[in-house]
């Protein structure tokens, strides 16, 4: 019986895409792209079928007291698939595979914070999913914070905390996201200096915390 693979992967007017085309090898494809391209959410339609999904989220938006939720679609895109009416969700795109079949790649009818793109038709692909090294964005709320201004020394510490306890165990605290939420909201709202600021981008712009950037950033430890 012949293996199916994927063939080809069409998204239009989604996130940061505004059309894509990917015709994929059938042995080997190699997608590029600059930190926030959408490499991972793309590579999240794929892995699903290898049992492996993380949840995509969405921008809350208040207005009139009411909540809602952005899932990132282009406005002038958002009535040819019928988001937000009785269509059940909308079709942004779809994965076609080596069999001649093909899945088609819908949006929640009523998007949440975190939600998932439905793969109506998906088929059965033989695959192994190998994860990045960096932790797994999860959502947590920032419910309180220090009253006093963070040192850049206390920044990269509970960060380099979350990493390092995702690393050993392959759990999750608090999320990387969440104290990187954490250090924007006090630098705003306190007010942080601007070298202080500039350290900050700086280290956060590793990807991952190597002994060499971690001396750099924090001499002290």
């Amino acid at each position: 019986m012949q293996n199916t693979k994927f063939k080809r992967l069409k998204i239009e007017g989604w996130r940061q895409f505004h059309a894509v085309d990917i015709e994929l090898h059938p042995q080997l494809t190699i997608l590029t792209g600059a930190n926030g391209a959408g490499k991972s959410t793309l590579l999240g339609l794929f892995t699903r079928h290898f049992g492996y999904q993380r949840p995509l989220f969405a921008t809350p938006k208040t207005k009139g007291g009411v909540t809602s939720f952005v899932i990132g679609l282009f406005s002038a895109f958002k009535e040819n698939i019928g988001i937000g009416t009785k269509s059940k969700g909308g079709v942004i795109g779809q994965l076609e595979y080596s069999s001649g079949a093909s899945a088609s790649l819908k949006m929640p009818a009523s998007p949440s914070l975190a939600y998932h793109v439905d793969l109506v038709g998906q088929q059965v692909v033989a695959g192994l999913h190998i994860d990045s090294h960096r932790s797994p964005n999860v959502y947590r709320h920032v419910s309180q914070f220090p009253s006093t201004a963070p040192s850049i020394t206390d920044i990269g510490s509970s960060l380099n905390s979350e990493l390092m306890h995702y690393y050993s165990n392959g759990g999750i605290s608090q999320g990387s996201l969440y104290h990187i939420k954490m250090t924007l909201i006090q630098m705003s709202i306190l007010a942080m200096a601007t070298q202080l600021w500039n350290q900050f981008l700086s280290w956060l712009s590793c990807s991952l915390v190597s002994k060499k950037n971690f001396a750099r950033y924090f001499p002290n430890h």
